[in-house]
Protein backbone atom coordinates (compact mmCIF):
# COMPACT_ATOMS: atom_id res chain seq x y z
CA UNK A 1 0.00 0.00 0.00
CA UNK A 2 1.11 3.52 -0.35
CA UNK A 3 0.38 6.86 1.17
CA UNK A 4 -0.66 9.74 -0.77
CA UNK A 5 3.12 11.33 -0.61
CA UNK A 6 3.39 7.60 -2.44
CA UNK A 7 5.80 5.75 -0.05
CA UNK A 8 5.08 2.22 -0.06
CA UNK A 9 4.49 -0.24 2.69
CA UNK A 10 5.30 -3.44 1.93
CA UNK A 11 2.88 -6.45 1.75
CA UNK A 12 -0.38 -4.54 1.38
CA UNK A 13 -2.06 -3.60 -2.12
CA UNK A 14 -2.19 -0.18 -3.32
CA UNK A 15 -5.03 2.10 -2.37
CA UNK A 16 -7.87 2.93 -4.83
CA UNK A 17 -8.66 6.55 -6.01
CA UNK A 18 -10.44 7.05 -3.71
CA UNK A 19 -8.46 6.07 -0.93
CA UNK A 20 -5.41 7.65 -2.40
CA UNK A 21 -7.93 11.11 -2.43
CA UNK A 22 -8.63 10.13 1.33
CA UNK A 23 -4.92 9.49 2.72
CA UNK A 24 -3.91 12.86 0.90
CA UNK A 25 -6.80 15.26 2.76
CA UNK A 26 -5.81 13.19 5.61
CA UNK A 27 -2.24 13.85 5.44
CA UNK A 28 -2.93 18.34 4.49
CA UNK A 29 -5.72 18.18 7.45
CA UNK A 30 -2.92 16.97 9.90
CA UNK A 31 -1.10 20.33 8.71
CA UNK A 32 -3.42 22.83 9.61
CA UNK A 33 -2.45 24.70 12.69
CA UNK A 34 -4.39 24.24 15.52
CA UNK A 35 -2.61 26.86 18.08
CA UNK A 36 -0.33 29.46 17.94
CA UNK A 37 2.52 27.98 19.93
CA UNK A 38 6.37 29.60 20.58
CA UNK A 39 7.84 28.02 17.68
CA UNK A 40 5.44 30.54 15.81
CA UNK A 41 5.45 33.63 18.03
CA UNK A 42 9.47 33.59 18.21
CA UNK A 43 9.34 33.76 14.04
CA UNK A 44 7.08 36.68 14.23
CA UNK A 45 9.56 38.28 16.96
CA UNK A 46 12.38 38.09 14.27
CA UNK A 47 10.30 39.22 12.08
CA UNK A 48 9.30 42.34 14.51
CA UNK A 49 12.96 42.86 15.34
CA UNK A 50 14.01 43.07 11.83
CA UNK A 51 11.18 46.34 11.58
CA UNK A 52 12.13 47.72 14.47
CA UNK A 53 8.62 47.15 16.05
CA UNK A 54 8.32 46.50 19.95
CA UNK A 55 6.98 43.36 21.38
CA UNK A 56 5.05 44.88 23.67
CA UNK A 57 2.96 47.14 20.20
CA UNK A 58 1.83 43.71 19.49
CA UNK A 59 -1.07 41.56 20.08
CA UNK A 60 -0.93 37.52 18.85
CA UNK A 61 -3.83 35.67 19.33
CA UNK A 62 -3.15 31.86 20.35
CA UNK A 63 -6.17 30.75 17.72
CA UNK A 64 -5.05 30.97 14.39
CA UNK A 65 -7.68 31.86 11.72
CA UNK A 66 -7.19 33.99 8.56
CA UNK A 67 -3.15 35.19 8.47
CA UNK A 68 -3.50 38.74 8.90
CA UNK A 69 -2.31 42.02 10.68
CA UNK A 70 -4.12 44.95 11.43
CA UNK A 71 -3.82 48.17 13.55
CA UNK A 72 -5.79 48.11 16.76
CA UNK A 73 -8.31 51.29 18.08
CA UNK A 74 -5.41 51.10 20.78
CA UNK A 75 -2.21 51.44 18.20
CA UNK A 76 -0.85 48.27 18.54
CA UNK A 77 -0.95 45.27 15.53
CA UNK A 78 -2.70 42.22 16.01
CA UNK A 79 -0.89 39.47 14.41
CA UNK A 80 -3.53 36.61 13.28
CA UNK A 81 -1.48 33.62 12.32
CA UNK A 82 -2.75 31.70 9.40
CA UNK A 83 -4.31 27.85 10.36
CA UNK A 84 -3.44 26.17 6.37
CA UNK A 85 -0.17 28.45 5.65
CA UNK A 86 3.18 27.28 7.10
CA UNK A 87 4.84 29.83 9.42
CA UNK A 88 7.73 29.94 7.05
CA UNK A 89 5.97 30.25 4.00
CA UNK A 90 3.95 33.23 5.59
CA UNK A 91 6.82 35.60 7.51
CA UNK A 92 7.35 37.05 4.10
CA UNK A 93 3.77 38.54 4.01
CA UNK A 94 3.69 39.25 7.39
CA UNK A 95 6.52 41.75 7.31
CA UNK A 96 4.97 43.58 3.73
CA UNK A 97 1.87 43.74 5.91
CA UNK A 98 3.44 45.94 8.64
CA UNK A 99 5.50 47.60 6.27
CA UNK A 100 2.25 49.09 5.26
CA UNK A 101 0.66 49.67 8.10
CA UNK A 102 3.99 51.95 10.36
Amino acid sequence: MASASGQVIPGLPTPSPGLRHLLYEAEHMSAVLQAVTLNEIEKIFTVLERLGISREAVVIPLRPATGKVRRLPNGKFEIVVPAEVPIDDWLGELERQLSQLE
